[in-house]
């Protein structure tokens, strides 16, 4: 059995046997696995952190407690 090594992997065919271990047929098919999904962000209704569960305008103010304003301005 193949694993997962990065998002968007794409899987080749794999032999099926039967229980006792007889070749039946090789399946020749592609399969892409992400690891992630995109959820837009009008569809988020709620965060889960190690605080708890809070609401997305809760966010900033969490990051307000934890962070100094400098750190929070990403600059290219």
């Amino acid at each position: 059995m193949q694993m997962l090594e990065s998002a968007g992997q794409i899987f080749e065919g794999e032999e099926q046997r039967s229980e006792r271990g007889h070749f039946l047929c090789r399946v020749a098919r592609q399969v892409l696995n992400p690891a992630y999904d995109y959820i837009p962000p009008n569809l988020v209704d709620l965060y889960i952190t190690n605080m708890g569960g809070l609401q997305p305008s809760y966010i900033y103010r969490l990051l307000a407690e934890y962070y100094h304003r400098d750190e929070l301005i990403i600059s290219p």
